[in-house]
């Protein structure tokens, strides 16, 4: 009887948390550098986003041109670039939980 009691209570429980097992999403970080096209300058200050998801990711690249955007969900994304001055810049990737995602972007004067 107590068997079928305590098998029961685990059983509950289990169905209780199985909505927030099943809302777990992975996600993945984008590291890159964002490049001036003709003259491979790194650009401080360009603005980079992810534009297929509802939460907002962007991030400002460094004095180097570096930049991260952290907890980036796992699939199919739309990453683009803006530097004032120059042409916008958008990149498609497949993102994986395996490896993060290293970009390279070089912009042009537009």
């Amino acid at each position: 009887m107590k068997t079928i009691l305590a098998f029961s209570i685990f059983c509950l429980a289990c169905l209780d948390f199985s909505p927030m097992l099943q809302a777990q999403q992975f996600t993945q970080t984008i590291r890159g550098i964002v490049l001036h096209a003709t003259t491979n300058e790194p650009l401080p200050g360009a603005t980079i986003k992810v534009l297929d998801i509802e939460e907002r990711i962007g991030a400002t690249s460094g004095v180097d041109g570096s930049f991260v955007l952290l907890a980036v969900p796992v699939g199919r994304r739309t990453v683009q670039c803006t530097y004032t001055g120059f042409e916008d810049k958008v990149v498609i990737l497949m993102l994986t939980s395996a490896k993060e995602a290293f970009l390279e972007i070089k912009i042009r004067e537009g």
